[in-house]
């Protein structure tokens, strides 16, 4: 059911970004993290806790792009939907935002800015 597209997203963005504690086992230990070499930062990096879009877009994206490249995303995203008044329940504009995302992180638009340096935190 694609029309809670908008809602997934942004409960993933909560679950995965405001999470105090890595996930625990059963047992108390740690999980290891899930790390990727991300298209974006060209390094390895934690990546993210499932696959945040459906289909075989969605699979490159959980086995490509970090935490930190999500982040990027998400706040283009949030451009794209208010300049361009996308409702992402609507088919059509979750075929926009599909193509906008694989062309932010596996096309023309996958390098960061020349000179790009990340928000300080």
């Amino acid at each position: 059911h694609i029309s809670g597209l908008s809602d997934s997203l942004l409960l993933y963005n909560r679950k995965i970004f405001r999470r105090r504690e890595f996930p625990r086992t059963g047992k108390g230990e740690f999980m290891a993290e899930h790390m990727v070499k991300c298209v974006k930062f060209q390094k390895e990096l934690p990546g993210l806790e499932e696959s945040p879009w459906p289909g075989e877009l969605g699979q490159r994206i959980y086995d490509n792009v970090s935490q930190e490249a999500w982040k990027l995303w998400l706040d283009y995203l949030r451009m794209l939907i208010n300049e361009y008044r996308l409702a992402p329940a609507n088919p059509e504009s979750q075929e926009i935002i599909a193509q906008q995302m694989e062309k932010f992180f596996f096309g023309e638009g996958s390098e960061l800015p020349p000179g790009y340096v990340p928000p300080q935190k």
